[in-house]
């Protein structure tokens, strides 16, 4: 990695719901294939050039026994294009 920034940041409301954000960017030189699964590995799957990461994440309990969560991931690696991600999931809270 060259150059690399990462922001993060998370905010509470009350007790129950929290937003958290993230966003990371590197500058990467690799000497190297990073196509191959090495590469790819090494690079954990960022590209050579300018990468971008960036998530969002809301967790909000609804009661005392349920939570919900949303999160979402985008990714610019390299010369590909955006990838976006997103998950959401409810919890049982015993």
């Amino acid at each position: 990695f060259n150059d690399l920034l990462q922001l993060e940041s998370k905010y509470n409301v009350v007790a129950n719901t929290s937003l958290s954000g993230r966003f990371t960017m590197s500058t990467i030189q690799f000497n190297g294939d990073a196509s191959t699964s090495v590469g790819y590995i090494m690079l954990e799957g960022l590209q050579p050039g300018k990468n971008f990461i960036w998530n969002i994440d809301l967790t909000k309990r609804l009661s005392s026994f349920i939570e919900m969560s949303i999160q979402y991931e985008g990714r610019k690696a390299g010369s590909s294009g955006i990838v976006n991600l997103g998950r959401a999931q409810i919890r049982a809270i015993l």
